[in-house]
């Protein structure tokens, strides 16, 4: 019998974590230079506003038919909500989709629930352009096929502003004429429109209309001929915590989809704490974050989710089209985020030069002094689980179902593991990062404190340098919750009852004083700051 993670949020976790005895480090420190400095978190703050005019406008430009291969027709409109910079010249366009909300009626409109963000972008230059497509969605116009529908609708929108473009078509209560830069077009997507995107990035790009970006809000993951792996585009996955619709937070697994073969275009995933699903979209009025089992009477209002979205869409698209990377989430120079815009986060992030430097699936990797490790897997059913107390949310399309995860255990402070990379040299990048997160359900954890350690790199001279994990970490947090058991088939499944997605420290090499960073030996995690404790790490990557 298989049992799902995703379909019963309260299925623990089977635990089959095997400790093994592992190689001692021995003491061969002979190093003539060894520094040490504490890493800070980075706050993002808020975007500056280029504080351009706009206009903005809801149109019906033209009526359209859908008909389904078996002859089922979907009547649908060219119509939305428009914001457009005043002034001279071309601007980007930024096409904005909304999901699957209420399947009733095909008079309901939720593109200008994205009135919000379609100014805030028309203030800092881009013509955004929020699309009404809820027939898609409709179920007397035949159901689960919005994968299908949706880029057909989409590829129309941008027929049609092609010709206003031209000159050629009026129907938009605004002068289009010559205004729109079609070399720089982006995609916003919001949950089942956030999956929904990559399919129309798909489409347009063998169209050849250049898809330069996009922006993927609390999506889901439903379709198995979804093209994430193949849209190499730069790609912003923004995940709510108290999502109450897609509780399996998809975004993960996406991101492991996209980061899973090599790109020439960036990866950031975001993960927002303390907000729902549908607040992003100011039309959605049900609260899903009620929907879960857990305490959300801190979870951010709709104004300040909207308020982020709006700091953080422009901050993408400036990096992404305007090659503003400095200084915002796609900045690989940075250290970990901690806070965007006020906002507490936690992220993920895979540039171009994405490099793994030691497989975590081989324990024989690492050496150790005074640790217990294992390789353990994480698992959408409990048949394949064997992550105790923790969910890092693998993705759930085929292939993508099953992480191993390094579980390091330390009773004692002073705990040591090592070892050598697969590349020796750093120099060519900026970051050092490590997935990670705690253990929430292991009692070596002190409930309710958050994790410290300290990562040293060695050169090949012997020259040491260590950089300081503090508590403050974001990706070191304890998360909150309890742990829940359920009986099934004779076994005790556990699992916590909060998600523990994997997020990321990442260390500026540069903190990293006084070593060749062209010819490192040795990588080390020092648990030298808490007595005990247990975490799970998914990868040490470069960027």
């Amino acid at each position: 019998m298989k049992v799902s993670k995703q379909i019963l949020p309260l299925i623990l976790i089977s635990v089959l974590v095997i400790s093994t005895g592992c190689a001692k480090i021995p003491n061969t420190n002979t190093s003539s230079n060894t520094n040490a400095t504490t890493i800070n978190n980075t706050n993002i703050e808020k975007t500056i506003s280029n504080k351009n005019s706009y206009e903005t406008v809801e149109f019906d430009a033209e009526s359209e038919l859908y008909v389904s291969p078996s002859k089922q027709e979907m009547p649908y409109k060219i119509s939305g909500t428009m914001s457009i910079p005043k002034g001279e010249g071309k601007s980007p366009l930024v096409l904005i989709t909304h999901g699957s909300h209420e399947n009733i009626e095909d008079n309901i409109r939720f593109d200008k629930g994205f009135k919000y963000l379609t100014e805030k972008l028309a203030e800092n230059g881009y013509i955004a352009v929020a699309m009404e497509i809820n027939n898609a969605y409709l179920w007397k116009y035949g159901d689960n096929d919005d994968n299908i529908k949706v880029p057909i609708m989409v590829d129309k929108y941008i027929e049609s502003l092609k010709l206003a473009n031209e000159g050629k078509n009026n129907k938009y209560k605004v002068d289009l004429k010559d205004k729109i830069d079609f070399d720089k077009v982006a995609l916003v997507g919001h949950s089942r429109g956030g999956e929904a995107i990559f399919k129309i990035a798909q489409v347009e790009e063998k169209k050849g209309q250049k898809i330069c970006a996009i922006l993927s809000i609390a999506p889901t993951s439903s379709s198995p001929d979804t093209p994430f792996i193949e849209t190499d585009i730069d790609t912003s996955i923004l995940v709510p915590e108290y999502d109450g619709d897609v509780t399996t937070l998809d975004g993960f697994g996406i991101y492991d989809i996209l980061t899973s073969k090599k790109r020439e275009s960036f990866v950031g995933l975001t993960y927002l704490e303390k907000a729902n699903h549908n607040y992003f979209n100011a039309d959605i009025k049900p609260n899903d974050a009620e929907l879960l089992a857990i305490d959300v009477s801190d979870q951010l209002t709709r104004e300040k989710q909207q308020d982020f979205l709006a700091n953080y869409a422009v901050d993408f698209f400036n990096a992404s089209m305007k090659d503003k990377v400095d200084n915002t989430a796609y900045d690989s120079k940075l250290s970990s985020i901690d806070k965007m815009y006020g906002y507490d986060v936690k992220t993920l992030f895979s540039d171009k030069n994405k490099t793994e430097i030691i497989s975590i699936k081989d324990k024989n990797n690492f050496k150790s002094d005074g640790i217990e490790i294992s390789i353990t897997k994480d698992g959408l059913t409990v048949n394949n689980d064997e992550a105790q107390g923790v969910d890092t949310v693998p993705a759930s399309l085929e292939g993508f179902n099953i992480r191993d995860l390094l579980n390091i255990k330390w009773k004692k402070a002073d705990g040591k593991i090592s070892f050598n990379p697969n590349t020796n040299d750093f120099s060519q990048f900026n970051s050092l990062s490590i997935n990670i997160v705690q253990d929430p359900s292991d009692e070596l954890n002190t409930k309710g404190e958050n994790q410290a350690f300290t990562v040293q790199i060695k050169d090949k001279k012997g020259n040491i340098s260590k950089v300081t994990l503090d508590k403050n970490i974001p990706a070191l947090d304890y998360i909150n919750g309890k742990a829940e058991f359920l009986e099934l088939e004779d076994s005790t499944y556990k699992m916590w009852s909060s998600k523990t997605p994997l997020t990321s420290i990442k260390i500026p090499l540069t903190l990293f004083k006084d070593l060749d960073l062209s010819n490192i030996d040795e990588v080390s995690l020092i648990f030298d700051k808490t007595d005990s404790g247990s975490v799970m790490i998914g990868a040490f990557e470069l960027n």
